[in-house]
Parts: structure tokens; C-alpha cells; sequence
């Protein structure tokens, strides 16, 4: 974890990884904390969690997990640095085939796009990141970070049985005492373009019979489809 590692790591998965057989080819980033048992390692440093060690962030390609970049980072960084994020999120689209990375390099006409990509993220990444996943023509998809407006809308909407549905599982089954609500038109979205649309999860809620639909994207998110 030396210096020369700082940016975003090149060659941790073959060139032409396998992205699956999907429309839309989704890459998750996350943070992870590693500790270590000696002060002497370089970049080693405290964590926000009481530890001690280093704080990279990665990008993995969902249909096969592989690990696409890394942005290595000392212990200290913070989890919702933009920067870094970019960083591994360029490093992870430089990976894909080129069939699939055309149109989402930084600068790229949006009509090289001939594979749909799509980015998630927790609340890490609800920050002006998404700017830029949008400049590169992929889409997102990041956990909100709760907020008064925010609160005020699931108030206005806590008995609003019209307003909610199940929430749904990956395999698209429903998961059981849980259900979700879209709330984009209740918050103030005057500062962020609307970028996306807000989805506010419930777990324990009852839902009537009638207010299932066939089907639901998961909730907690802000997706931006790519143009």
C-alpha cells in the first residue's frame, strides 16, 4: 500500500471481463476498511471506526464479482471523498471490453454508448459524484442520506396506502414486512437538477392486497438511466 498505489488500481481483473449477459452492465463501488498490527506500514492510519490500517475503495462487477479497480487509500480517507470515487470509477470502466466502455470514458459522445453501465453505491456516494457518473453516460444508483425534507415527505405519506408497494428482492421476489415508496414529487430536489428520482424504504408495513404491482425496482435509490 505505498504511495506509488494512491490511484486507481489497473490489471486486478483481466481486460475483457465477463460483464454477463444483462442489457445494463452494473458495477458496485464500496469502501473497506483493513487493518493491520503495525504502525511502520506505510499510509497505515486511524479509521473512523476506531481501527487501524488503510481505507481503499472498490469497484466490482456485479454479474461475475470480479474486482475491476481499486483506489488504495491510507486508513484516514475519508469514506465519501468524490475524487476517489471518480478515480475507481474510471479505473473499473477502463477494464471493461471495449465494446462495453465505449461512450462512458470521461469526455465520450453519449452515441458511442452500445452497452448500457450503471453504477452503486451507498450514501458515500450520494454526493456530486453522481455528476459525474452522468458525464460519463452511466447511470446510478446511491443510497439517500436522510434529510428534514426527506423526513417530512415519509410523514406526509406514512398512512397513504396508495403511496406504497412491496419491496422487492434482486430474483424480483417480494421481501416479506417490507415495502417501498417513490417521494420525488414531496422533496426539494431545487439544489440537485433532479438528478434522479428518491425511493423511501419501510420495513414492517402492512400492504393491502390492491397495491401490489407485478413489479418494482429495489428501493433506497436514486436511479439516473443512461441517455
Amino acid at each position: 500500500m505505498g504511495g506509488r498505489g494512491r490511484g486507481a488500481g489497473g490489471g486486478v481483473a483481466p481486460g475483457g471481463a465477463t460483464t454477463g449477459s444483462a442489457t445494463v452492465v452494473v458495477l458496485d463501488i464500496d469502501g473497506s476498511l483493513h487493518e493491520v498490527h503495525s504502525e511502520n506500514k506505510a499510509e497505515a492510519a486511524a479509521t473512523y471506526k476506531g481501527g487501524y490500517g488503510f481505507h481503499p475503495i472498490y469497484c466490482f462487477a456485479d454479474a461475475t464479482g470480479e474486482t475491476l479497480a481499486v483506489t488504495l487509500r491510507p486508513g484516514n480517507a475519508g469514506a465519501n471523498n468524490i475524487a476517489d470515487h471518480v478515480a475507481v470509477l474510471d479505473g473499473a470502466i477502463a477494464q471493461l471490453p471495449p465494446e462495453v466502455a465505449a461512450g462512458h470514458r470521461p469526455g465520450d459522445d453519449p452515441a458511442l454508448v452500445r452497452r448500457a453501465v450503471q453504477v452503486r453505491v451507498d450514501s458515500a456516494g450520494c454526493t456530486d459524484f453522481v455528476r459525474h457518473a452522468r458525464a460519463r453516460n452511466v447511470g446510478f444508483a446511491v443510497v439517500a442520506r436522510s434529510n428534514a425534507s426527506i423526513h417530512a415527505a415519509i410523514s406526509r405519506i406514512a398512512f397513504d396506502d396508495d403511496r406504497w408497494r412491496p419491496a422487492r428482492r434482486q430474483d424480483g421476489d417480494e421481501r416479506p414486512g417490507a415495502s417501498v415508496a417513490e417521494v420525488t414529487d414531496l422533496v426539494d430536489l431545487s439544489d440537485h437538477d433532479r438528478i434522479g428520482w428518491i425511493r423511501i424504504p419501510h420495513s414492517g408495513r402492512r400492504i393491502p392486497p390492491k397495491s401490489r404491482p407485478g413489479s418494482l425496482e429495489p428501493p433506497v435509490r436514486h436511479p439516473e438511466s443512461p441517455s
